[in-house]
């Protein structure tokens, strides 16, 4: 680096960093030992990491037990990796029961646990039949036209219904 564009540090004037909080610089507390003397800085030899403190380094504490990068690393993407997905599946059966208050399909094992096999009681769905929802009204007759017709009208509107709908989303605010 040509001197014009050495990086100076403001704290410690010594040249390659520009911050206290730098590794290198000799005023970072990181630095400094409970005495108040600076901790030796410990040039790494290995390629692929910079400090004690990287997965990689065999002198990091935490990879002790592990001496080989390799394993330590096998951890580092194993959201990405298809092999590592368990291969077992919950296979729960059919939704083949029914709940007795609305009619939900339900799986045996959804039951409330001091119900029988044989008469089932669920509580996911409906609460025991607490939370029934009324049914709901018909579509009135000039809208279901719409979105189900095949005349110009209709087209027309099922090829605006985004842009009509987004005019309208904020209508019910105010």
């Amino acid at each position: 680096m040509s001197e014009l564009s050495t990086v100076y540090c403001a704290s410690c004037n010594v040249p390659g960093h520009s911050r206290r909080t730098s590794r290198n610089c000799r005023l970072n507390p990181s630095n400094q030992s409970i005495e108040g003397s600076q901790i030796e800085d410990i040039q790494m030899e290995e390629p692929g990491h910079l400090r004690r403190t990287s997965r990689l380094c065999r002198l990091n504490p935490a990879n002790q037990n592990n001496n080989q990068p390799e394993k330590v690393l096998s951890s580092v993407n194993i959201a990405k990796n298809p092999d590592a997905v368990p291969s077992v599946r919950d296979d729960q059966g059919l939704m083949e029961h029914s709940c007795s208050y609305c009619g939900a399909l339900m799986w045996l094992n959804e039951r409330v646990e001091r119900s029988s096999i044989v008469s089932p009681v669920y509580h996911f769905c409906c609460s025991k039949g607490d939370a029934i929802l009324a049914l709901w009204n018909p579509t009135p007759l000039e809208i279901s036209n719409l979105l189900c017709g095949t005349d110009a009208l209709s087209k027309e509107f099922q090829k605006n219904i985004r842009s009509y709908n987004s005019a309208l989303s904020f209508t019910s605010l105010g």
